[in-house]
């Protein structure tokens, strides 16, 4: 893909953001309903998005194929570790599914920060 048409994707998904923001809690609510969940799960979740987040937007800014490895491994790992933790015996597809929501609330949440200063560095 181009150059520009990579600028000019990363410039639509980072003005797009909060309202990928909005359907992605507007996703964790639904989830919530048909899955209520702890507070310790949800800990494990934030902690599992957080570095998640961080590999997608190092890869975005410098694609590489270790990181895009790492951020496999922490996505697949993390839900397997956590669903396996708190729901051992549970085979439905609401946890995966809410897993992706905390995730995504994560990613869209701190992009427009990370967005924002890439344009500051001059990047």
């Amino acid at each position: 893909m181009r150059p520009d048409h990579l600028e000019r994707r990363t410039q639509l998904i980072v003005s797009w953001s909060p309202v990928l923001l909005l359907v992605s809690l507007g996703l964790v609510v639904l989830t919530l309903f048909g899955a209520p969940v702890s507070a310790s799960y949800t800990g494990f979740m934030i902690l599992v998005a957080l570095p998640y987040s961080i590999v997608a937007m190092l890869y975005w800014k410098r694609p590489s194929f270790l990181l895009l490895i790492v951020g496999a491994i922490i996505f697949v790992v993390g839900e397997m570790f956590i669903r396996d933790r708190f729901f051992p015996h549970e085979s439905g597809w609401m946890r995966p599914v809410q897993f992706t929501a905390i995730i995504f609330v994560i990613f869209f949440g701190i992009l427009p920060v990370f967005g924002l200063r890439t344009k500051q560095l001059g990047a």
